[in-house]
């Protein structure tokens, strides 16, 4: 299996260390399980999101593109804030 590194925030790292260490994996056991545990429970979503871009790129719709990243980057910002906050 090949390995990369990935940036993630101090806090998050410290939970996922902690819960490893606890269940005797490594962190990155962990974000793996975590990471596949999410794609499962998301898949018709981001399955809908993939066949929507593949669209609006098969149709040259760069507007639509553009709207796509605005509203998904938003919602990301959006999202990184409330956990920021709560």
């Amino acid at each position: 299996m090949s390995t990369v590194v990935v940036r993630i925030d101090e806090a998050v790292l410290a939970d996922v260390k902690a819960i490893a260490g606890m269940r005797g994996k490594t962190p990155g056991d962990m974000l793996a399980q975590a990471w596949s545990e999410f794609a499962k429970r998301h898949r018709a979503e981001i399955s809908a999101d993939f066949d929507h871009v593949a669209d609006l790129v098969r149709r040259g719709d760069r507007e639509g593109l553009l709207e796509f990243t605005r509203q998904t980057r938003s919602t990301r910002a959006q999202t990184a804030a409330e956990r920021a906050a709560g």
